[in-house]
């Protein structure tokens, strides 16, 4: 970041002149910051309707300038961090690829290249016009030059990141967390080119429609010498790792080998750093879990002590009541003593009766 010093009267013409929102991308900053940054200066901003109306072709007046328009005014600019970042990033991945370009011919090929070979050269693999292996499709035309970019890409692959594998799905990589899939295959553009209906096949046809769905259809294909690389290394539900890159009127995949091989290394990055995200994610959501579970313990502890307590007071009182009506009874009988029987027997029942007070009295107990 620098400062540069800048007049009212030069930002004033700037912001009358030129839309906010482009001005402030000048100066790499915000729409809002650079309001209030004239805000801040006493300079006025166009409103919505002058820039309409002066699209429109009107002649709209300015609001004027107040105050010194030669005071200087400094402003700190980013030196456009975002794409300098960007740039730094992609010149650092192409830093550290070595490549090597497609040949013109090829003598010996890559194991995992003969390998594919093979099953496109399957009897059974070549349909609608073209050699076809899971998602990889190319043309007897096309064919040679197709292996060759394909066999390239392959041994880049090895020469900068390791070893590359097969699969049931095709030729893979495993690269930090992820396993990427790279495929090629041409665009074969289909004709239609079934013969019109004889006569006798539009009369049965009338009578028995369901026909016209068991007609067989003739195509007839093209090759288009348009080839795509598609790198897939799987995603998830937050990303979709994959890229595609094919021959364009700019660059033909000969001349993007090296975007290919900054491609997958990026991917690979990207997968990593959401894997490092999810596996923080699920270690936070696993403390909170444990952290909920203790309280929860803790909760239900205090809970059963609360109840307990309860239950305590309730034998407190009973005991307490028994007490105080054995503690009446005694003085009723002390008071009235033609009325009792047998002070013995009134003493053996008072004295069972304050036992079994102090049994279910919880204070008494250790």
């Amino acid at each position: 970041m620098h400062r540069i010093s800048i007049t009212r009267k030069e930002l004033y013409d700037q912001v009358w002149e030129t839309a906010m929102i482009k001005l402030a991308k000048q100066y790499c900053m915000s729409d809002q910051a650079l309001r209030k940054i004239c805000k801040q200066n006493d300079i006025p901003i166009p409103s919505v309707k002058y820039r309409s109306r002066k699209f429109s072709g009107y002649e709209v007046a300015r609001t004027p300038l107040t105050g010194d328009p030669n005071r200087q005014i400094s402003i700190m600019v980013r030196d456009g961090a975002q794409e300098v970042r960007k740039k730094l990033v992609k010149n650092k991945q192409k830093q550290d690829v070595v490549i090597l370009s497609v040949p013109d011919e090829l003598h010996s090929f890559h194991s995992i290249t003969r390998q594919i070979k093979q099953k496109m050269r399957d009897k059974y693999a070549y349909s609608e016009g073209a050699y076809r292996f899971r998602r990889m499709c190319l043309s007897k035309d096309n064919w040679d030059r197709g292996i060759r970019i394909f066999d390239t890409i392959i041994r880049n692959l090895e020469k900068n990141f390791g070893k590359v594998d097969m699969d049931a799905a095709g030729a893979f990589i495993r690269l930090k967390r992820s396993c990427m899939h790279i495929y090629i295959s041409e665009k074969i553009e289909s004709t239609d080119v079934t013969p019109p209906l004889t006569a006798k096949q539009e009369r049965e046809i009338a009578e028995r429609p369901y026909l016209a769905d068991y007609l067989k259809r003739v195509y007839e294909y093209t090759a288009t010498n348009v080839m795509t690389i598609m790198i897939d290394g799987g995603g998830s539900y937050e990303i979709a790792a994959r890229r595609n890159f094919k021959d364009n009127t700019k660059q033909r995949l000969e001349d993007q080998i090296e975007d290919i091989l900054c491609a997958i290394k990026r991917l690979a990055d990207i997968e990593e750093h959401f894997c490092i995200k999810r596996e923080h994610e699920y270690l936070k959501s696993e403390r909170e879990r444990k952290l909920n579970a203790q309280k929860r313990q803790q909760l239900e502890e205090i809970q059963k002590q609360l109840e307990e307590l309860e239950e305590q007071v309730k034998q407190w009182q009973r005991a307490e009541q028994i007490r105080a009506f054995v503690k009446a009874k005694v003085q009723y009988a002390l008071t009235k003593p033609g009325e009792v029987r047998s002070f013995t027997e009134l003493r053996r029942w008072a004295n069972m009766a304050r036992a079994y007070a102090d049994a279910l009295d919880p204070v008494l107990k250790p």
